[in-house]
């Protein structure tokens, strides 16, 4: 970790190693995004703290299908670039394109304070969701629950304020706790009938063996 990092901007993870001599597959949080293969360097770390992550000088970088490859300065071995799978991939805020007026980045809204048109507050935005080409905010309820938001529904962004005012569809939270609460209980349904038939077929592995002495003869169990 560098003693300082510059403003950091997440903007992937690491996908997986490609090839043989140390190059790393970044798939971008944006599937659109355009220009990442001009960074000077990429700083790897964990999840939502790329600041306790380290540096790498970029040597080369392409745009391809799946994202961007990467080659690193001394990641130069597949081992090494393995060892680099999952973390998550961040650049200088100052080498980010230029943005139109009344534009924000999506990732500056985690942390926001949700409201709707009214002035009330639903929640948090804690994070980030692609689902195909639909961007989603992960909206964590004042009531504890998470539920996921179309960004496009959100109508006023104040990223330096916290704050954004959301759109909200009747019944769009309700729908997706009670699609939650039927998964739940149909997950617990499974184990519970899970349990019962590991419990049955210990009871009845115990009772094969045994003679049967109603009768005066015994059970032959036969191959």
């Amino acid at each position: 970790m560098a003693p300082n990092p510059p403003p950091l901007f997440a903007v992937g993870r690491v996908a997986r190693a490609h090839g043989v001599r140390g190059k790393v597959l970044v798939a971008p949080f944006n599937t659109a995004s355009a220009g990442l293969e001009h960074a000077k360097a990429l700083w790897l770390g964990p999840r939502g703290n790329p600041a306790e992550g380290k540096s790498f000088a970029v040597t080369h970088a392409e745009r391809v299908n799946l994202g961007y490859i990467f080659t690193l300065r001394g990641v130069d071995s597949r081992d090494a670039s393995e060892a680099l799978r999952g973390r998550e991939v961040s650049i200088d805020r100052s080498e980010l394109p230029g943005l139109d007026e009344g534009e924000v980045w999506a990732a500056d809204l985690v942390g926001c304070q949700a409201f709707d048109a009214a002035g009330v507050l639903h929640g948090e935005v804690v994070g980030l969701e692609r689902a195909g080409p639909n961007e989603l905010l992960q909206l964590k309820l004042v009531a504890g629950q998470t539920v996921l938001f179309p960004l496009s529904l959100v109508t006023e962004a104040d990223p330096e304020g916290k704050r954004v005012v959301l759109t909200i569809p009747d019944g769009l939270f309700e729908a997706q706790l009670a699609a939650e609460t039927a998964q739940d209980r149909a997950e617990a349904a499974r184990a519970e009938r899970e349990e019962q038939g590991v419990h049955d077929g210990a009871e009845a592995a115990n009772r094969a063996p045994e003679s049967s002495t109603s009768s005066g003869t015994s059970t032959e169990l036969k191959n």
